[in-house]
């Protein structure tokens, strides 16, 4: 035997997966007479219905098991909900989607709504999220010893935006409740939600055993009911632990510290019901100290079926320790009737509870720190699991990675290098600059001018230029950007909000002109003076446009008429940049676009610098409350660069 795997969960069969084609002979070892670990299914032996140990759910950023999916041929059973991220039963429901905003403030406008919440609680959010847009690897031993609930407060975030976002996002996603979870590991995971754009969530719409088991075991020699005890009982070249912690510790006592995992149990229950009651496939409800269960999942709405079939999810489970399968079932129905009252009208069918006594391991303060790698000391023994160094939160996506970063281990030994895993994408949008401008900045070198160092006027050109939209992608934006202002505006609008509209369509057109005549139209005069010659003419019409409106009021009988004008200049304009300028600009400029962008960009810091407070008000007077957190986190964004641009 060239490799055995001890484990037949989801890391043990990603890694025999990733080990196909090696001309190895791999074998799994399975102590159950079963393979899939805790992602696993089985026929309801009354319905006949596919029940999984407990609802799974899979998201767009799962690119690991997506992998695996694809490699056995399984992908096209996840039903996805591109349409909403996910609904939250409150009165009325709070249905999160991803805006189209740039990350991180995709989400923003509908959390704003969510009942419960004031502008002090959303704006108390920004220190923590500042510090996800900013989070790295680098952070997480410093974080890593915090109690998240006890940075958060540090942070200034207001009890109902902990008791509301925090403690739900937590238990959600962390599987612990948030005093017991680590800063550094909620923060990476908050980092990756609010970062990338469009995520949505799928479900399996078949057993999750389907999905991977039998395809999976092609790939390797199974032998079930095959405790292993110690490492002394397995003979092979290389030997891959695909096992919880307190397991390894019986195999391989010392391999590495796994005192500080503990188990997170959890209870799914699974209710069967006469009718339907609910259209939704999938919901969640917000903590409370006397909930039960997290999330509800209707899987007649996934995988086909005119009843109702629900199954719920009670994480960390040992608040119910002491309650027996119906006290449970009763607790559950009264749950599931805050959000689909119509079960109060359902008979109930049958019901069956399954008590898993580990979900995940805990990510308690200083686990992540304690995370082993998938190398060991001892030569040939790897390490797999969810509970792995992996940069991920314990799930099935941190389960295959591991398997795969196993199988690369294996391949690495044999001399032939493969390349399997696939790292968590970087973020995106305004959240991905300023992680981008966070590597550079915490990455630049000595602090001052030195003989060895680079002088930090030097190193901030650098950074501007590196991050910074290109000049031609950033006119294209603020044209945008004004054009949606532009049609947010009508005649029946009440007058402060029509006065907040024009006042921010003027301050944008009068800084974007500027800049664009100081650094862009200079750069392409040289090339086009004519096309520049006729453009400048074009931005004093506007301007003179924009002082007639400053001098009327909301009421005057030519207010109307005047944005309308000056609405009409603005396409004219935008379309003679938009279709010759910038594309002729593209052709000849090439790569200084880069650095026209930097310059662009440190200048409109520089002019919208003075206006901050004007610009809040009017966001103030034309939009709810819930766009005034999308400009807060702008603004947090804008000064973090301005503050290092200026003292370049």
């Amino acid at each position: 035997m060239d490799v055995a795997i001890i484990g037949g969960g989801l890391a043990g069969l990603s890694c025999a997966v990733g080990l196909a084609g090696s001309g190895l002979r791999v074998t799994v070892f399975e102590k159950t007479g079963v393979l899939g670990g805790r992602a696993r299914s089985w026929s309801d032996a009354v319905t006949g219905d596919t029940v999984d140990i407990g609802p799974h759910i899979v998201h767009s950023e799962y690119s690991n098991f997506l992998s695996l999916l694809e490699r056995l041929g399984t992908r096209e059973h996840i039903v996805w909900q591109p349409e909403k991220l996910i609904t939250i039963g409150t009165q009325p429901p709070t249905v999160l989607r991803h805006r189209r905003l740039t990350p991180p403030l995709s989400l923003l406008p509908d959390l704003g709504r969510a009942p419960g919440l004031g502008m002090r609680d959303l704006w108390s959010n920004n220190a923590p999220t500042w510090r996800a847009l900013k989070f790295g690897e680098e952070d997480v031993p410093e974080l890593d010893r915090w109690p998240a609930l006890d940075y958060l407060r540090a942070c200034g975030v207001t009890r109902p935006m902990i008791d509301w976002f925090w403690r739900f996002a937590c238990m959600a996603v962390m599987n612990v409740p948030l005093e017991q979870c680590s800063a550094g590991a909620l923060l990476r995971v908050h980092a990756q939600l609010i970062g990338r754009r469009g995520i949505h969530f799928g479900f399996p719409a078949v057993g999750l055993s389907d999905l991977y088991v039998q395809q999976a075991a092609r790939h390797a020699e199974v032998v079930l009911n095959a405790e292993v005890r110690s490492l002394a009982e397995v003979k092979a070249r290389f030997v891959v632990c695909a096992v919880p912690p307190q397991d390894l510790q019986a195999i391989a006592p010392g391999v590495a510290d796994t005192a500080p995992f503990e188990p997170s149990p959890y209870i799914s229950t699974y209710l069967w019901f006469d009718r339907k009651v609910t259209r939704e496939r999938f919901w969640a409800l917000l903590w409370s100290p006397e909930r039960l269960s997290t999330d509800f999942y209707d899987l007649s709405n996934i995988r086909g079926g005119g009843r109702s079939l629900i199954a719920t999810n009670i994480i960390y489970s040992h608040r119910a320790h002491g309650m027996d399968d119906d006290a449970l079932v009763r607790a559950t129905l009264d749950e599931i009737a805050l959000f689909a009252p119509a079960v109060r009208q359902a008979k109930l069918l049958r019901a069956d509870v399954h008590r898993i006594p580990m979900a995940i391991a805990c990510p308690k303060p200083g686990t992540e720190m304690t995370r082993p790698g998938t190398r060991t000391a001892v030569a040939g023994l790897f390490l797999a699991g969810d509970w792995t160094r992996t940069q991920l939160p314990s799930s099935m996506e941190s389960a295959v990675r591991s398997g795969f970063l196993a199988a690369e281990a294996v391949w690495a030994a044999i001399g032939a290098p493969r390349r399997l895993a696939i790292a968590p994408r970087p973020t995106d949008g305004l959240a991905g600059l300023v992680r981008r401008a966070t590597k550079l900045v915490r990455g630049s070198g000595p602090s001052s001018c030195s003989p060895t160092g680079v002088p930090p006027r030097t190193r901030m050109k650098a950074l501007l230029t590196k991050v910074a939209p290109t000049a031609t992608d950033m006119i294209r934006a603020d044209h945008a950007r004004v054009l949606t202002t532009f049609h947010r505006y009508k005649t029946s609008t009440a007058p402060a909000t029509k006065r907040a509209l024009v006042g921010t369509m003027c301050l944008a057109l009068e800084v974007h002109a500027q800049v664009e005549e100081e650094i862009f139209y200079p750069a392409m005069g040289s090339v086009d003076t004519a096309l520049v010659g006729k453009l400048i003419p074009e931005h004093d019409k506007m301007r003179s446009l924009i002082g007639a409106l400053r001098g009327m009021e909301p009421a005057d009988t030519q207010y109307d008429s005047t944005v309308m004008q000056l609405m009409r200049e603005v396409m004219h304009h935008v379309a003679e940049e938009e279709t010759v300028l910038l594309p002729e600009a593209e052709r000849v400029l090439g790569e200084r676009l880069g650095e026209l962008g930097a310059r662009m960009l440190k200048r409109r810091l520089q002019l919208m610098a003075p206006h901050a407070g004007e610009l809040t008000r009017y966001k103030a007077r034309a939009v709810p409350k819930t766009n005034l957190l999308v400009m807060a986190g702008a603004v947090i964004g804008a000064a973090f660069l301005y503050n290092r641009f200026r003292r370049a």
